[in-house]
């Protein structure tokens, strides 16, 4: 997660804002915001425009498993190569994070390493 994320969830966490204020309180352009709105929702935040204004729903899921299962399940990236900046990438949590998991699926056979930074993850 980057800075202009934590930027705009901060923003989102105070109060339901309209684009227009959060331009001004992130110094972001629209396009920019949408963008990392966008990034956002892929990361498992839910953030609803009800035509006039951006509301933070809920918090991302804090249970990493789930986050990477539905995040696998929703890119249909089971039984694929994939790399693990890639899959920092759509579920927010950090290759650190995820390697905890990584141990406990290699240990039910869910996991194959196929490099360094790519793996191959059966659903589970």
């Amino acid at each position: 997660m980057y800075k202009s994320h934590k930027v705009i969830l901060n923003v989102l966490r105070k109060k339901s804002t309209t684009m227009r204020v959060l331009e001004r309180e992130t110094g972001y352009s629209y396009d920019g915001i949408r963008g990392r709105i966008s990034e956002l929702r892929k990361m498992g935040y839910t953030i609803i425009y009800d035509g006039s204004r951006y509301h933070l729903k809920q918090e991302k899921e804090k249970n990493i498993t789930d986050a990477v299962r539905s995040a696998m399940k929703k890119e249909r990236l089971f039984d694929m190569p994939i790399l693990i900046t890639q899959l920092e990438y759509i579920t927010g949590f950090k290759k650190h994070e995820l390697m905890h998991l990584f141990i406990q699926l290699s240990k039910h056979n869910k996991l194959v390493q196929l490099s360094q930074n790519k793996v191959l993850i059966h659903p589970f």
